[in-house]
């Protein structure tokens, strides 16, 4: 065997072997879709009645406000399964993270 063709062969058998094992170990991940609670229009509903027509819709977390009492909100996740995708604050909008002052 001379150095191209070792060359050649190391090259294609270590490209396969990385490919292999890069699908192998790196299944496709599940996206997961959110909602903010804001945006869930039921008037009079508690937070409860709420998140679980937010999981009857397909979706698989809520984004609370800060100003919402921290204990139903708890409760709410834990009777459904669905969980935060993240918190939204209202003193973000005066003071955003790229604000220079």
């Amino acid at each position: 065997m001379n150095r191209r063709t070792f060359i050649k062969t190391s090259t294609t058998l270590s490209t396969l072997a990385a490919t292999t094992n890069l699908l192998a170990d790196n299944p496709r991940r599940k996206l997961r879709k959110g909602i903010m609670y804001a945006t869930i229009e039921m008037k009079g509903s508690s937070v409860l009645d709420k998140f679980k027509a937010v999981k009857a819709a397909g979706f698989d977390g809520v984004e609370p406000m800060s100003h919402m009492s921290q204990a139903e909100v708890l409760d709410a996740f834990h009777a459904t399964s669905l969980a935060p995708a993240s918190v939204c604050c209202e003193t973000h909008w005066k003071n955003p993270l790229s604000d220079q002052a």
